[in-house]
């Protein structure tokens, strides 16, 4: 644990739990350790690597020239030496450490003066010469992405070609090895093969178990640093940013031994997006089989948390696996039964959707928001005001108000500089006292130094709407998988989705059946919820044809009929859109239980009730015209017709106490993901032709021919549900 305290907690457990009377405590200390699991070394092969250019990658605290300098120099010395040779002295001196540890180890404890006995030679073990051999090679080649690249501390940083010599045997300089040292000690850096020298003589672990730390990706650098982002990037190849999570995951299995086997609980997003590539689909990928998995389930304590468990087996898996309490044959990395042939392929950015969707406002700063009453009664006193406040539209007032009408207002001096800010003296004067003394405290330099502005303003999604009168939007964490019309002047809250959208036909299709199975299929979740990511989502999505230059008079008509009626009914029960699809959804829909909900009087909740089952009507009817749109309700090159087959189905993405959905079938689900794949990858195909995407992705166009033309004759059960990225 990197907590010094929660091990000695955990010693004290362990006496606690299992101490016999009349005997001395067990002697615990090289079994429970202090240290950084994830940063540090796994196995002695790892030294091989040397110092690796990634080290001196450029971070916000160092001089650019001495980063860029050491970046060519190292890069020159790699070359003939891209692994080093771990023979001579380190081997020599990993043998010798395997036995002390033994001797000591195997030292009796029965009597407290054993105990005593064997912690002098523990501590005396822990000095010696070999294990500090060892841990300073370890600890220089770690300690490189820490220290700063500056001219203060060239002399202190450690090249690739000093430290080939040091692996040689020949002895580190004092000064660098003394930083290495100290930083190390301070980052409780871990190397897991010099601190539990027997296991590793024996290959590893046999069995991990535990619940790994989560952390966000955007919260790892406020947490921990650019230079920890950037060492465990190095230490496991990673592509892109993911969850803490998975460093915990691909970490465990670099230390079990084969065959071993790791059964852990985290939050259910290690099945999902960059998390999952970078954790579950790499362990498979490096040999390792799901054998157990629970995908999504709450946490049995008071916390409201959704948790997998997983179970991993590092070893060529033969038998039966257990998927939500089903054999299965076996488990993908999305924790899903896999399709026939396991065959995935991933999306690919289309550029026509550039420009097409944004995030909304990140003000930071509750000093900004102003009340219905603050807000008037400062217009009145200037009318000037005017300019710089402004209605604001949040997720609650889309989802939850029935008029999907802001809320609240907001104080927006736009890009104004201080100067011109202070001349909307009442407004700036909030701002002042309430906004300052937070924003100057914060490391990001524009929050900083800018505090009077919102924080990130999103001129680029203004500029985009600012011709239409509405656009559409969607609440970019939810369940309810609604799209409604917005007021294009008013300040839009950063959980706002904003399609830069306004027709009818734009509307049936982004309320359709067809995008939110593309959201769910494509998304990350918060608890149960999607969790919009517009690059994973939007840019990957094939439209049926491009909404801003072209329209579709029955797709247009469908959109209107569904939004008006479903605009009446709102008001009819005075819900807004969440409450409204929770009955939408329920199959069990009553006069009663409209009444329940609405509030209203048996009269009016049966008209409503009325109401509601004509909105699965429309729905219906708005997904077949969407189907149509394609073209796939007719026989075709990509197969049969799509028959959707609306009813009430237990959807697999939500958890197993609400599942129950108005929707279509699951065979139309996964026929429709997979015409959705190879459109997209067939206009990407076509982009690359007409060179938009540049030359880079040339290669990468052919390499999936192949997979594409496998695609298209695998048949209805290509995804089977499978969440490919």
């Amino acid at each position: 644990d990197l907590n010094p305290l929660a091990v000695e907690l955990c010693k004290v457990s362990l006496w606690l739990e299992a101490h016999v009377p009349g005997e001395p405590l067990n002697f615990l200390d090289h079994h429970i350790k202090c240290g950084n699991a994830i940063v540090g070394l796994a196995s002695r092969e790892e030294l091989k690597r040397g110092i690796p250019d990634d080290a001196f990658k450029t971070l916000p605290d160092d001089d650019k020239d001495v980063a860029a300098e050491l970046r060519r120099q190292t890069k020159e010395e790699r070359k003939g030496y891209q692994s080093l040779d771990f023979s001579g002295r380190p081997a020599d001196d990993l043998d010798a450490l395997r036995s002390d540890f033994s001797s000591v180890a195997n030292l009796p404890e029965n009597t407290p003066e054993q105990i005593r006995h064997k912690q002098n030679a523990y501590d005396e073990f822990r000095r010696g010469l070999h294990l500090r051999n060892l841990k300073t090679l370890a600890d220089i080649q770690v300690a490189q992405f820490y220290i700063s690249k500056t001219p203060e501390t060239r002399r202190k940083i450690t090249t690739h070609d000093q430290y080939r010599r040091y692996l040689r045997g020949e002895n580190p300089h004092p000064e660098p090895t003394a930083y290495a040292q100290t930083i190390a000690q301070r980052k409780r850096f871990f190397h897991w093969y010099l601190e539990f020298p027997a296991v590793f003589a024996n290959g590893g672990f046999d069995c991990i178990i535990g619940n790994p730390p989560y952390l966000g990706d955007k919260k790892q650098k406020r947490m921990y640093g650019d230079s920890f982002q950037n060492v465990t990037k190095w230490q496991f190849s990673l592509k892109n940013a993911c969850d803490l999570v998975a460093f915990f995951y691909r970490r465990i299995f670099d230390i079990l031994k084969t065959p071993g086997f790791t059964s852990l609980i985290s939050t259910n997003t290690i099945a999902q997006g960059a998390t999952r590539e970078q954790g579950l689909d790499t362990i498979i990928g490096l040999g390792g089989a799901i054998v157990f998995a629970v995908p999504s389930t709450r946490w049995p304590g008071r916390a409201n948390v959704v948790v997998a468990l997983v179970s991993i087996a590092k070893t060529q898996w033969q038998g039966a696996c257990e998927l939500d309490g089903r054999r299965v044959k076996s488990i993908t990395g999305g924790l899903r039964e896999p399709v026939e042939d396991d065959f995935q392929i991933s999306p690919e950015k289309l550029k026509q959707n550039t420009g097409l969707v944004f995030i909304g406002t990140y003000v930071n700063g509750t000093g900004f928001f102003l009340d219905r009453s603050a807000a008037e009664s400062l217009l009145a006193k200037n009318p000037q005001l005017a300019k710089v406040i402004r209605r604001q539209t949040n997720g609650d007032d889309l989802y939850d108000h029935v008029e999907q009408r802001g809320s609240r207002y907001v104080i927006d001096f736009g890009e104004r500089s201080i100067e011109e800010a202070r001349k909307f003296e009442d407004c700036f004067e909030i701002v002042e006292a309430t906004v300052y003394e937070v924003r100057v405290q914060q490391t990001d330099k524009r929050n900083r130094e800018k505090w009077w502005l919102h924080a990130r303003p999103r001129p680029e999604l203004y500029s985009t709407i600012n011709r239409f009168q509405r656009v559409l939007a969607a609440a970019k964490v939810s369940r309810t998988c609604a799209v409604d019309y917005v007021p294009a002047d008013e300040i839009l809250d950063e959980k706002l989705i904003v399609f830069a959208l306004d027709s009818f036909d734009a509307f049936a299709f982004l309320q359709s059946t067809f995008h939110w199975e593309w959201a769910w299929f494509r998304c990350t979740t918060m608890k149960n919820d999607v969790s919009y990511g517009v690059q994973r989502i939007l840019a990957t999505l094939a439209f049926p044809y491009d909404f801003r230059v072209d329209s579709d008079p029955m797709l247009g008509r469908a959109g209107e009929t569904y939004h008006e009626h479903r605009r009446k009914l709102m008001l009819q029960m005075n819900l807004g859109l969440t409450k409204t699809y929770n009955l939408f959804h329920n199959p069990s829909l009553r006069t009663d239980t409209v009444a329940k909900v609405s509030k209203q009087d048996a009269e009016v909740a049966a008209l409503a009730c009325s109401g509601l089952l004509r909105l699965r009507e429309l729905h219906r009817e708005l997904d077949e015209a969407v189907l149509a749109t394609y073209g796939w309700n007719e026989p075709s090159d990509d197969g049969r017709p799509i028959e959707l087959r609306h009813d009430f189905y237990e959807v697999d993405y939500l958890p197993e106490n609400d599942r129950v959905r108005y929707t279509i079938h699951p065979d139309a689900r996964r026929e429709i993901l997979k015409r959705l794949l190879l459109l997209n990858h067939k206009r990407h195909a076509e982009e690359v032709a007409a060179g938009k995407h540049g030359k880079s992705q040339t290669t990468k166009k052919k390499a999936t021919k192949k997979k594409l033309a496998k695609a298209k004759q695998s048949g209805p059960s290509l995804f089977d549900g499978e969440s490919s990225e």
